[in-house]
């Protein structure tokens, strides 16, 4: 038999370690071994083959009926809520500068004509709002948060 300590123990020093913690992250944070950008370009592959060996394994959607919609509802209450306006706030200027070059390519274009409603042609002012906001997401290295779909999604076993 292995001999372990209990529970409660490691649970309360892992608590207490975490919360004592905080000066250690930002250092860490401020001071990488690393540059983050490079290591996560440099790791993109391993990253993809990574999420493509767990999802042929299944472990995405073992671990989210694992945790559960109780957990999931729990944990975002609890610490989600507290979290938001915080995130919000600290993202402001980010939201800004990244959505400013689509909202002027959408304010700069002329739509095709509006016809009478559930006209199937009304459709291609949808197209062409979609087009101009893939043009924008190309032109600006397709990066920003603005996806690319040169590969389709895995579909997740029982669909969505």
């Amino acid at each position: 038999m292995v001999k372990i300590k209990p529970i409660d123990q490691i649970v309360s020093r892992w608590v207490q370690g975490v919360r004592g913690a905080t000066a250690a992250y930002q250092f860490g944070v401020s001071n990488p071994s690393r540059d983050w950008a490079e290591a996560t370009i440099a790791g993109a592959t391993a990253w993809f083959q990574g999420v493509q060996a767990a999802h042929a394994a299944g472990r995405f959607d073992s671990g989210v009926r694992i945790a559960g919609s109780v957990k999931w509802k729990n944990r975002t209450l609890t610490k989600g809520v507290q979290m938001w306006p915080v995130a919000v706030a600290a993202a402001e200027g980010d939201y800004r500068a990244g959505y400013a070059p689509f909202r002027e390519a959408i304010a700069s274009m002329t739509l095709p004509p509006r016809y009478a409603t559930r006209d199937p042609r009304n459709l291609e002012r949808v197209a062409a709002i979609d087009r101009m906001m893939m043009q924008t997401a190309d032109a600006r290295g397709g990066g920003a948060g603005a996806p690319t779909f040169s590969q389709p999604a895995p579909v997740s076993p029982g669909g969505w």
